[in-house]
């Protein structure tokens, strides 16, 4: 990795445990720390990152906690386990 890289890497794990808060009482929320690199996180990260509505609800969010599988009826189950959540009740897309 060079220092660029290094320096992203780092800036962006500065954000693990920040909220943001916007107008009306929304929010975002980051989780972000390093792992070992193993074939469901390859890029050695454990990373949440989610809104939230006024009364806390998550609305959305992107992270890695699980795999996904895709959309069919012989989908496979990836090994990588980065997704989203529509929803809070979305069980997540790949």
């Amino acid at each position: 990795m060079d220092q660029g890289q290094e320096h992203t890497l780092e800036f962006l794990l500065a954000f693990d445990g920040r909220r943001h808060w916007y107008e009306q009482g929304y929010s975002t929320r980051f989780e972000i720390r390093r792992v070992p690199p193993a074939p469901s996180r390859p890029h050695g990260l454990v990373y949440s990152l989610t809104l939230h509505g006024p009364d806390g609800e998550r609305i959305m969010g992107f992270d890695n906690a699980h795999a996904v599988a895709r959309p069919g009826r012989n989908a496979k189950r990836p090994t990588e386990a980065d997704h989203w959540h529509r929803t809070g009740t979305d069980p997540g897309r790949p």
